[in-house]
């Protein structure tokens, strides 16, 4: 499910650009917008860290509760300025998500299916 709120939340801004926030001009919608790709690089670097102190499946759980807490700032948000910062916030969960499930997936699949699980997750975004 990680991997494909990871593939959700990289298009879902483009459709809904006319109707929020009308009057926003092309450079604030491109920075909400480019917001999450500042994110992601912050969790797939922070996810190894998760993962040693959190253990794998912790680290899916927070990765988790932070797309949560992200989605649910991007639906409140009473201006484009929060949609921005709540998408980079969303982008840490997707970068972190990158690099937890690949993991996780590995250590529960049997040997023989390993490096299939891993690989297959790339293709679920």
């Amino acid at each position: 499910m990680l991997m494909f709120n990871m593939g959700y939340n990289i298009s879902v801004m483009n459709p809904p650009a006319a109707f929020v926030f009308p009057g926003h001009t092309t450079g604030a919608w491109s920075a909400a917008v480019a917001a999450w790709c500042v994110g992601s690089p912050i969790g797939a670097v922070m996810a190894g860290k998760w993962a040693d102190d959190m253990g794998r499946r912790g680290a899916i759980i927070a990765a988790t509760w932070i797309f949560i807490v992200g989605g649910l700032v991007q639906s409140l948000a009473p201006s484009l300025i929060v949609v921005t910062v709540a998408r980079a916030i969303v982008g840490v969960a997707s970068g972190a998500s990158t690099v937890l499930v690949p993991i996780y997936l590995g250590e529960l699949a049997p040997p023989n299916l390993r490096g299939v699980m891993g690989t297959m997750t790339q293709f679920a975004c």
